[in-house]
């Protein structure tokens, strides 16, 4: 399929996502009415201790699997499979170690690793499936995954189930998903292989930098709530997490194609059509997204309170200060799958991730030590916000320089 062929067979994987999105938060309005904060705050902590593991060993060989060619693939699905079936009991066998030591072993932590378990398997299948371009296929599954976990976890917390919905609710999604690539007869016949090294090998000779990037920004993503939890307490790690859910929102809308269909297109265009369309795609971000910062400052207050009640009123004040996540995520993630598709993650690495983290740390000191802010967890928010909102301009200003065309 041509690269405008994809395009127009997208809308159905960008109407997907934009339905996942809607079913997620309508689904966190019920469960935010009837769990507390400090149950969030407890949940988020466990989600990052159970999955930081995977965060350091997953090669992102799904990426790998998507921007191939035919004849790369041929070459290499047996070093891909035999990574992943590694990967599967490497999950199993630490994340047990892990959760113990973290002090979290019990029957949620053990949910959530399961999840964890079959998810490099899911993704594998995902991958090989996406290739093909069954885009309407793709859409059917994910949506219809997320519409059945989410409303099984809605319909728990009614009848009374409690905080367990949270972790029920992320194993039932794979599993809902390998039912429907069942039913959609999406299941990709595996090569045999025999276990050896050198299969981990290959596939980091081809992933490290993708590997690299994803371990920084997966750690980043658990390490925060773990963090939170430092300086605050459970309830205040809860208040955060919604914020930062409800600070994601306009990016995960944009995302099926600022991100993942992007991703597909870049990989199989001609330079110039590459170009072309990445400029589009920043110029509607940079609109779509300061119209979403500008009606959730002025407005945001008022949002929370009417969605999530008045026991969940500290989130607004959070959630302003995460406004540099919404001005700019989506922003910093399209850079992240152009270098992909260019295979030259390093870039991005350099440019996007080493010059986030910097200023983050920067800003987090900047923030202590200069400003009367009592709230350490508003400290951090402002911070990542300058953190995103930094490496998204110096991204910005290097597509500029090194391409020599105007965002117009």
């Amino acid at each position: 399929m041509s690269p405008k062929g994809l395009l127009f067979n997208s809308g159905s994987m960008i109407s997907s996502g934009i339905f996942q999105s809607i079913v997620a938060f309508s689904s966190n309005l019920i469960l935010v009415r009837f769990l507390s904060p400090s149950e969030f705050g407890v949940f988020a902590i466990i989600l990052a201790n159970a999955t930081l593991l995977a965060a350091f060993s997953n090669l992102r060989v799904n990426d790998l699997i998507i921007r191939s060619s035919e004849i790369e693939l041929q070459n290499n699905i047996e070093n891909y499979f035999g990574y992943i079936i590694s990967l599967t009991i490497f999950l199993f066998v630490g994340g047990l170690i892990f959760i113990y030591l973290s002090g979290y072993f019990g029957v949620r932590s053990f949910l959530v690793l399961l999840a964890v378990v079959i998810g490099p398997i899911i993704q594998f299948q995902m991958a090989l499936y996406e290739r093909k371009l069954e885009y309407s296929n793709i859409s059917k599954i994910e949506s219809g995954s997320s519409l059945l976990s989410h409303s099984l976890a809605a319909l728990g917390v009614l009848m009374g189930m409690g905080a367990i919905v949270l972790y029920l609710r992320i194993l039932a999604l794979p599993i809902f998903v390998i039912i429907g690539l069942f039913l959609k007869k999406g299941f990709m016949r595996l090569p045999t292989i025999k276990f050896s090294s050198s299969h981990i090998s290959n596939v980091f000779k081809q992933s490290k930098w993708i590997w690299l990037d994803s371990t920084l920004e997966q750690v980043f993503e658990r390490a925060i709530y773990i963090l939170a939890n430092f300086l605050g307490n459970s309830s205040a790690v809860g208040f955060f997490f919604q914020a930062k859910r409800l600070s994601v929102v306009p990016h995960q809308l944009l995302q099926p194609f600022t991100t993942r269909v992007l991703l597909n297109y870049l990989s199989k265009a001609k330079p110039k059509e590459q170009h072309t369309l990445f400029k589009k795609v920043i110029l509607v971000e940079i609109i779509a997204l300061s119209s979403a910062c500008f009606i959730l400052y002025f407005y945001g207050q008022q949002l929370v309170h009417l969605l999530f009640g008045s026991k969940w009123a500290p989130v607004s004040e959070i959630l302003i200060a995460l406004l540099g996540v919404v001005a700019f995520l989506s922003i910093y993630n399209s850079f992240k799958a152009f270098y992909i598709a260019k295979k030259d993650v390093k870039q991005f690495i350099f440019f996007g991730r080493l010059s986030f983290f910097v200023s983050l740390g920067i800003s987090f000191l900047f923030f202590k030590f200069c400003f009367n802010l009592e709230s350490n967890i508003l400290i951090l928010a402002y911070s990542i916000s300058i953190g995103y909102g930094i490496a998204s301009l110096i991204l910005l200003l290097k597509y500029f320089l090194s391409t020599n065309l105007k965002l117009a």
